[in-house]
């Protein structure tokens, strides 16, 4: 994932939905999306070398199938029904335009 895409995405979706939105974190060094709405409903997803995982979904961490997806697309399409908020899935959407090309390159290669 390039950072620098990454940030600029992460801003632009701010300034379109901080009215619906109690707080987002976005963790670069971990690449920990953390997101919570005015209703109190938080996502947390994380990446690591191995892919895309939900951490929680309003505040829960079952219900939903607990597992590492190679992509933000697979991960979608498998827990859609995790997603009641359609604007959250459009930013998890968004953010695949940014995913790694090549999965396996260390986090100091995009930095280079």
């Amino acid at each position: 994932m390039e950072t620098r895409l990454f940030i600029k995405e992460y801003n632009s979706f701010y300034k379109e939905n901080k009215e619906k939105l109690k707080s987002l974190c976005i963790h670069l060094e971990d690449y920990t999306i953390n997101i919570v709405t005015l209703e109190e409903k938080e996502i947390l997803v994380e990446w690591s070398i191995l892919g895309w995982t939900i951490i929680s979904v309003a505040g829960k961490t079952n219900g939903f199938k607990k597992k590492t997806y190679e992509s933000l697309e697979t991960l979608l399409k498998n827990v859609s029904l995790a997603f009641d908020e359609q604007w959250i899935g459009n930013l998890l959407k968004k953010l695949l335009k940014y995913e790694k090309k090549t999965r396996y390159q260390t986090m100091y290669d995009n930095y280079i």
